[in-house]
């Protein structure tokens, strides 16, 4: 016994619920090392989606969120304020989260 199933068409779905701050550009087959994702803000290309919504998130049009408790310096992202803390704070990093 066959089994019919509709088609739908997932384009029009995919269209209404993406961000509007997120433009996904397919710019080639998905093949290894080709970009596909490209920041609406900035322009920047990301070869996955989810580089690109961590981009979006943690740095495109944001200040550095992260300080260093000991100089001024301020990161975007929490594992490079932790590593910044390990190697030029060494005798601090041992307080460090």
């Amino acid at each position: 016994m066959e089994m019919l199933v509709p088609e739908v068409s997932l384009s029009v779905a995919t269209e209404t619920a993406r961000p509007s701050w997120l433009c996904e550009a397919s710019l080639g087959d998905g093949s290894a090392g080709e970009d596909r994702f490209r920041c609406s803000q900035c322009g920047k290309l990301y070869q996955h989606r989810r580089t690109l919504m961590r981009h979006v998130r943690l740095e495109c049009g944001k200040e550095p969120q992260f300080p260093c408790v000991h100089c001024p310096i301020r990161f975007k992202h929490k594992s490079h304020l932790q590593n910044h803390i390990y190697r030029v704070h060494p005798r601090a990093s041992s307080y460090a989260d």
